[in-house]
């Protein structure tokens, strides 16, 4: 892992003193003091290779390459440069350091490579000045050495800890990013599992054929709603009804029809309950009820009619040219101090449903005609 995050500020920074170093070192064979050619050469050199880095800025990974060449050769340019003069001429030296500075910042070494490109720098640096044939000031070349120890081990260190920083930031982000991509998975598997029992609750619920609540559910919930109007004092009606001459149906076209006639009685019940209080169901065979919550036996009857009249109207399309008129028988009952329990409330609407059937077929019966019928 790099101990350095690349900085193309800094990167095109250093590409720039470089060629600001190849003027200096121009201006500098100009004056009387620094004749040479060797200076000449180095700013050639510098301008040359300042030139080559600015080419390749960020355009190609293999610039790095170019970056750590030139770190050697700058070792051994300003190592001739700083034995010229002594070892003393401020610019000089600081273009020494600033050459570890853009080895620190512009490679992709580890936090060791840098400490060990430092020590021998250093020992370079340290050897130039010992090794100079003219006399050299002790006192300066130990306090240029440990100034220049100290920034070169500091400099990396400070590059380890920026790039630590930034890791971290990029480290938090991307459990960031992580943590959002599980919560949105976990709503995914949610959601999937909310879904998936719903399906379930239907599947326990409803009636595989005509999708109407079926007869367990039709038990629960009228026990529930009786339940409710016990305690709350509010009109309960139950509304069951029977297709005339279903059995015929079968034996004339057979099962399939029959199947198709109850998958239109269903579909033209769920939209006359739709947007009511309201539960279709289907108790069993060609018999449904319709759960009347809040309706008074009145009102359950006006309701029983429209039904009635709803599935007599409109003939069913059996195919090939035939179509069926259905008629239903409806029993109807209510919720009353003699009536205040499910088994009664179901019975009662039964009864009148079978007094529907015997004097006629194709009307509503309301259980109080059984007690006017003292005979039934």
């Amino acid at each position: 892992m790099p101990v350095v995050r690349i900085l193309t500020n800094y990167e095109a920074s250093l590409s720039s003193f470089r060629c600001l170093t190849a003027v200096l070192l121009v201006i500098l064979t100009y004056e009387p003091h620094m004749h040479g050619s060797f200076l000449l050469n180095a700013s050639v050199y510098y301008l040359i290779s300042g030139l080559l880095l600015l080419a390749s800025y960020k355009r190609w990974n293999t610039r790095w390459r170019l970056w750590q060449i030139f770190c050697v050769t700058d070792l051994v340019v300003i190592s001739e440069l700083i034995g010229q003069d002594h070892g003393f001429n401020s610019d000089l030296y600081y273009l020494y350091f600033l050459s570890l500075a853009m080895f620190s910042i512009a490679s992709r070494s580890h936090f060791m490579g840098h400490l060990g490109f430092a020590a021998v720098t250093a020992v370079i640096y340290s050897l130039t000045l010992l090794l100079h044939p003219l006399e050299v000031d002790m006192g300066h070349v130990i306090v240029r050495l440990s100034f220049f120890l100290a920034v070169s081990a500091a400099f990396p260190l400070l590059s380890y800890l920026e790039y630590q920083r930034q890791a971290m930031s990029s480290e938090s982000s991307r459990l960031s990013i992580e943590k959002e991509r599980l919560e949105l998975e976990m709503e995914s598997m949610n959601r999937q599992v909310a879904e998936y029992a719903f399906d379930l609750h239907r599947q326990a619920v409803l009636d595989p054929l005509t999708q109407l609540y079926n007869h367990t559910y039709f038990l629960q919930n009228t026990m529930i709603e009786v339940e409710k109007s016990k305690q709350s004092g509010r009109p309960l009606s139950l509304l069951l009804f029977d297709l005339d001459n279903f059995k015929k149906i079968n034996d004339t076209y057979g099962h399939l029809i029959g199947d198709k006639v109850l998958l239109a009685v269903s579909d033209r019940l769920q939209r006359l309950v739709q947007g009511t209080y309201y539960t279709a169901c289907r108790v069993g065979g060609e018999e449904m009820a319709v759960i009347l919550p809040d309706s008074k036996l009145d009102e359950a009857f006006q309701f029983a009619e429209q039904v009635r009249h709803t599935l007599n109207a409109t003939p069913i399309d059996l195919g090939d040219g035939h179509r069926l008129t259905i008629t239903v028988s409806i029993g109807l009952a209510t919720i009353t101090e003699a009536c205040n329990t499910q088994q009664k409330l179901i019975d009662n609407a039964d009864q009148a449903m079978y007094l529907a059937k015997r004097t006629g077929k194709n009307r509503t019966c309301r259980y109080t005609l059984l007690e006017e019928r003292k005979s039934l």
